[in-house]
């Protein structure tokens, strides 16, 4: 290892850097969102007035400040359009803003606006406590930090610690050693498995199984995966790992990912719009092209990252941490879709990759002294899937006490048939809305938000 430039210095890289933490913001104690009525009526006004009065214990979010209007199309006398009237009337493109033709905002009675600059004329500090900016196309004189912290690195496989044919469990561990960290965002499962009979014997096509995966089989066909570091539980996924894998890859994948690597390495293909328990291949193309990759006991392979918050946090693991990683097998009813409801997967071979970076003899002595003073950080965002049953007929639902600690900074709610779990002819899913036309979040009791969230469902 050696500096790419004489000039250069030593760069540390951001996953060895162990003893770094969030910051904990105190300073905003809550929010609220007021509505706010124009100052007179505007029915013959050319001109709107809305008015924000300052207070003296809250500022205002004006990134966040949205305006609302409700407005109709009307002939010029004002009455309402008719089908006699033969009008072709409609806004123009994007004629939420179209319709003002100038909009002034005033701070305590000052109208605030900026001055127009010719800027190819005219130079000078945009504020005078601005200071002078140097472009980085003229700094000419500067060299790269060179990585010499991490020397090598290497992928490793790793078996079941038993035989799992006949367990519902299969457990990996990766020991750990003394001159490597773990690489744990890069660690991927792999998998070889057939659907076959409830005997055990493959599928022929006298047998008229028309059973496949359900949409991201790689990780409907577990429960639950846990994690351990040197004994102790880090992250547990309470028996909703699917729908924490397949959300989580709904709404952070295009379709390009959806359309390419995400079918050929985690057999996602994605049910057709409304026909999502539908076992007819000709209706739900997704289950077709399932079925066409796993039908009659054919060898399927898949191979993908783990949905843990362990996986998401880009540090290394420390060297001499030994990391243990616990699957527990779904229900064939979860992960298969099947009209005779009697197909089971059958797991042929299961590896752990996972990659260990050699870490330089110096800084390996600088973070064995870090660690006598204190211990490393790894800051965590975590993802937690909570179950909630209604009960059919109940025409509302009030949650308490949802999040005892800390709030969440994103909250995803979504509705399933309760039998898709233990069903082969439903999908596990298949998010409905079940004619759902109010729904309200509050962070505390009574409820005074303004901004409920409203939707009717035809």
């Amino acid at each position: 290892m050696a500096l790419m430039h004489s000039s250069s210095s030593e760069a540390l890289p951001t996953e060895l850097d162990l003893w770094i933490t969030y910051l904990t913001q105190l300073a905003q104690e809550k929010s609220t969102v007021q509505v706010f009525n124009p100052l007179v009526n505007f029915d013959s006004s050319n001109t709107i007035e809305l008015e924000v009065p300052g207070v003296g214990y809250s500022y205002l979010d004006l990134p966040h400040m949205m305006l609302y209007t409700k407005q109709k199309i009307v002939n010029a006398d004002g009455s309402d359009i008719t089908a006699a009237d033969n009008s072709d009337a409609t806004l123009v493109n994007y004629g939420f803003h179209a319709q003002w033709s100038q909009v002034d905002v005033s701070i305590n009675g000052t109208v605030i606006s900026l001055p127009f600059l010719r800027l190819p004329f005219l130079m000078a500090l945009m504020h005078s406590s601005s200071s002078e900016a140097l472009p980085t196309e003229l700094d000419l004189w500067i060299t790269y930090l060179t990585q010499l912290a991490q020397e090598k690195s290497t992928v490793q496989v790793f078996n079941p610690l038993v035989n799992f044919d006949s367990s519902n469990t299969i457990e990996l561990e990766v020991p750990g050693v003394g001159y490597s960290y773990l690489d744990l965002p890069h660690m991927m499962l792999y998998t070889k498995q057939k659907i076959v009979n409830t005997d055990g014997s493959d599928i022929t096509a006298a047998d008229n199984s028309d059973a496949t995966l359900v949409n991201y089989g790689f990780h409907a066909q577990w429960s639950q995966v846990d994690v351990s570091i040197n004994g102790t539980v880090i992250s547990q996924s309470t028996l909703t790992y699917p729908y924490r894998a397949f959300i989580e890859t709904e709404l952070n994948y295009d379709k390009a990912a959806k359309d390419t690597h995400l079918q050929q390495r985690r057999m996602w293909y994605e049910d057709s719009p409304g026909h999502l328990d539908s076992l007819n291949g000709e209706e739900n193309l997704g289950l077709a092209a399932r079925r066409s990759r796993t039908r009659q006991s054919r060898v399927f392979e898949m191979m993908g990252p783990l949905h843990l918050d362990l996986c998401n946090v880009d540090k290394l693991l420390l060297n001499n941490c030994s990391l243990r990683i616990k699957l527990t097998r779904n229900r064939d009813s979860f992960a298969l879709m099947s009209t005779k409801a009697s197909e089971k997967i059958k797991l042929l071979d299961v590896k752990l990759f996972v990659r260990r970076v050699t870490i330089s003899p110096s800084v390996l002595l600088a973070h064995a002294q870090a660690l006598e003073k204190s211990p490393a950080k790894y800051p965590v965002n975590r993802i937690d899937i909570k179950t909630v049953t209604i009960t059919q007929g109940l025409r509302d639902k009030t949650i308490d006490n949802l999040f005892l600690n800390s709030l969440p900074q994103r909250v995803i709610i979504g509705f399933v048939d309760n039998r898709a779990f233990k069903d082969y002819t439903r999908n596990p899913f298949n998010f409905q809305h079940f004619n759902l036309n109010y729904s309200d979040a509050c962070r505390w009791r009574p409820c005074t938000s303004t901004a409920s969230h409203a939707r009717l469902f035809k």
